[in-house]
């Protein structure tokens, strides 16, 4: 801004007065402010020459403080044939009250001037107002808008600019001219926001831009979402699913939506869309069996009506596996065709998401063809038991799932069956009770291949080789130890089958191994003797007989005298 102290030569009173001077007076003065600044003029001074100019040689152009011409501060010294100057601009008015211009030739300056009173021009902006729409720290973006003055008839254009005060210091203009008739410049998304703190608006004639602008406070939005997680309720390796929540930003006052991503880092440098929300939603489910693939982080970005934020917030994802292990099945039920038993397995490391497990049989390790064994068990209680006698058919695995509030596992826990079979072989019972219909001696048995599950055998006499009517003969029988004495001189009555069933820590063979009973008879035959001694009272002779036709267990022969056969 020029001070007219300095730019003006200030004359007082007429100056220059003689009576040669000019006499004839300019018409038409006017100046049409464009410097729009208050307090400040500028433009061009134009005027209409006298119609008669023999006794003119120029003009002197200046502001007076009134009509008259006092306190007369000349602008300019113009020759003739000139009706018009250009005055700059930002010239304070200070107690000048109007433009002046005189006649001069070479005698002075005419005693009064011809005067046109000043006109301020003031056509500055008002309301100037950012909503930062970049949702990023120290980044802004978005419309600034602003009033445009009462008056726009001199103003023929705007400019923007951010600027470090309120006075336009440091700045740097945004965007482009703003013509007339139009109030908005757009602020581009991610623009810095560096030491900034003010937008400030110009108007410009065309003259000049304003000197002194009309700011606004340049904000800066910050609205990303807080307590991001993904929590995976998949509980299997390599696969995916479950909720993903946030907390919406402190102000939401731009935020129109979030955009949810996987991605690859927590940058977001490589990303897929998993979904857009709208503002006010606060959590998206992920469906069960999603592959993780490359995934490392799930990302959420504010979205308002200009930009997606430039920096998401990340949650780094884990990918819960939660499997059983030492999936154990020792078969107690010892009989050929039956499983029975518990059912035991170690709980994974990580159970916060496990809220139940469930058991099948199955035809293969992956659980193909699975029949589920009772309901689903929850974590913590008891584990389940296949209860004795149930048929294998054709299962022959059992696999372990474990199941979340979302999903049960697709890929299970297998174990192959092992059908433990107990069942004893080569029974024999060596019959050394040489009486008809008597029975006496030791039974005795092979012990089957595996005696993992054994712990003791029991020894039966019964009417049937499926054990009908069965006795026990003395007590359990501990493992290794495979034999059993029959007392003797025992009458087996209806008796025809010797039965040993495998015992388990749970329960006695359904069915037992057999041999039927074998009565050893080993009778002399031809019993004779013949007296020799011929007293009364006395015997002397021989006796003779013909031995045992089955003489194996026959060790010796002993000969008795009896009162009746």
């Amino acid at each position: 801004m020029y001070l007219l102290a300095v730019w003006f030569v200030v004359c007082f009173g007429p100056g220059f007065a003689s009576a040669s001077v000019p006499t004839v007076f300019v018409s038409g003065v006017s100046l049409a402010d464009r410097d729009l600044d208050a307090s400040e003029i500028g433009g061009t001074v134009e005027w209409t020459e006298p119609t008669v100019t023999t006794a003119v040689t120029g003009y002197d152009v200046g502001f007076a403080y009134d009509a008259s011409g006092a306190a007369f501060a000349i602008l300019g010294s113009l020759a003739l044939g000139t009706n018009a100057v250009n005055i700059g601009h930002d010239l304070v008015i200070g107690s000048f009250t109007n433009v002046v211009v005189y006649t001069v030739n070479a005698h002075g300056r005419q005693a009064t001037p011809q005067a046109e009173a000043l006109s301020d021009a003031v056509a500055i902006v008002s309301s100037v107002t950012f909503a930062d729409k970049d949702l990023d720290v120290t980044e802004v973006g978005g419309d600034v808008t602003w009033s445009p003055p009462s008056d726009t008839s001199p103003v023929t254009e705007y400019y923007a600019y951010l600027a470090t005060s309120q006075f336009g210091a440091s700045r740097s203009q945004i965007d482009a001219v703003v013509p007339v008739g139009t109030n908005i410049v757009s602020l581009a998304p991610e623009t810095p926001i560096n030491l900034y703190g003010y937008i400030v608006v110009y108007t410009k004639s065309s003259l000049a831009e304003q000197t002194t602008p009309v700011s606004g406070v340049l904000s800066d939005t910050l609205a990303p979402v807080s307590s991001l997680l993904f929590t995976d309720r998949d509980l299997d390796a390599d696969e995916l699913g479950g909720p993903i929540t946030w907390q919406e930003p402190v102000d939401t006052a731009q935020v129109v939506g979030y955009t949810v991503y996987w991605a690859e880092d927590a940058a977001g440098s490589v990303k897929a869309v998993i979904t857009s929300l709208p503002a006010g939603s606060v959590s998206h489910d992920i469906v069960a069996n999603t592959p993780i693939t490359s995934k490392t982080h799930v990302l959420v970005y504010s979205l308002s009506s200009l930009a997606e934020q430039s920096t998401p917030v990340a949650h780094a994802i884990l990918d819960r596996s939660s499997s059983v292990t030492n999936l154990a099945f020792p078969d107690t039920d010892l009989d050929a065709a039956d499983i029975g038993g518990d059912i035991t397995w170690t709980a994974p490391l990580d159970t916060s998401q496990v809220t139940h497990y469930s058991v099948y049989f199955a035809l293969s390790e992956a659980g193909v063809g699975g029949a589920q064994l009772g309901s689903d068990i929850p974590v913590a209680t008891n584990l389940p038991v296949v209860p004795l006698d149930t048929p294998a058919g054709s299962y022959n695995h059992i696999v372990a799932y474990t199941k979340s509030a979302l999903t049960e596992q697709t890929t299970p826990v297998g174990l192959l069956i092992h059908n433990a079979y107990g069942a004893v072989t080569d029974i024999t019972l060596e019959d050394k009770d040489l009486d008809a219909g008597q029975l006496g001696g030791t039974i005795t048995w092979t012990a089957p291949s595996d005696e993992a599950q054994l712990v003791e055998y029991n020894v039966y006499l019964a009417t049937s080789s499926a054990g009908a009517s069965r006795s026990q003969l003395g007590s359990a029988v501990t493992l290794h130890t495979n034999a059993i004495a029959l007392p003797s001189d025992f009458d087996p009555v209806l008796l025809t089958h010797i039965v040993v069933y495998s015992a388990s820590s749970d329960a006695e063979q359904t069915t037992p191994s057999f041999i039927a009973l074998s009565d050893t008879e080993a009778s002399v035959t031809s019993l004779d003797f013949t007296d020799y001694d011929l007293d009364g009272g006395e015997l002397l002779g021989t006796v003779t007989w013909s031995p045992a036709g089955d003489a194996t267990h026959v060790t010796l022969y002993r000969a008795f005298l009896a009162a009746d056969a």
